[in-house]
């Protein structure tokens, strides 16, 4: 693992490698003339990402946030509720961004221990829908992308209402990355 990092959000600003996204961390380790990353980069790394449809588990998702509302519904057995995140719903809320999936999301109320529950599976969970998007689909941009941020490591920004900002080191990425490069798990 190199020296690189990229820090990443929703709400990332369309800047170069090194140039930050936005937020306080500064990232190190590149120059601009070496990266071929895009400016907009960033949103294809993120949950809210709808640049590609993707099969995960037997339905399709516009974005991993919509599926990750989908595995949090269902397993907390809100069935219907989970449902109308999924394209073939027909729902404006399957169709639409992956920014509304986010708002509508957490909306939802849940039971205390069905929030027990989740939080013991949702990072597993993440990578399982990450998978899905960039293996499922190793030509698409989305995994092109990944691919192209190297060995960096990877950092997404957690926003908290009410709370400061907190780093969660997206190693599922890292590792997703690893395997389109042929190199298997980092």
């Amino acid at each position: 693992m190199s020296d690189k990092t990229i820090y990443f959000f929703s709400g990332s600003a369309d800047v170069p490698a090194g140039r930050g996204c936005g937020v306080n961390w500064k990232e190190s380790g590149w120059s601009t003339a070496e990266s071929s990353l895009p400016a907009n980069f960033r949103r294809f790394l993120t949950r809210t990402d709808t640049s590609q449809l993707f099969w995960h588990e037997g339905r399709f998702f516009r974005s991993m946030e919509h599926a990750l509302h989908f595995q949090r519904l269902t397993a907390c057995k809100k069935h219907t509720e989970a449902y109308e995140f999924c394209c073939d719903s027909g729902s404006a809320l399957g169709r639409g961004s992956g920014t509304e999936a986010e708002k509508k999301g957490s909306l939802i109320e849940l039971a205390p221990e069905d929030i027990m529950r989740w939080d013991t599976i949702s990072m597993d969970a993440m990578a399982s829908i990450a998978r899905s998007k960039f293996l499922g689909y190793p030509d698409s941009t989305s995994a092109n992308v990944l691919k192209l941020t190297q060995d960096a490591r990877l950092f997404f920004v957690q926003t908290n209402k009410g709370r400061p900002s907190s780093l969660v080191r997206y190693t599922h990425l890292e590792e997703i990355r690893a395997e389109l490069l042929g190199g298997g798990k980092e």
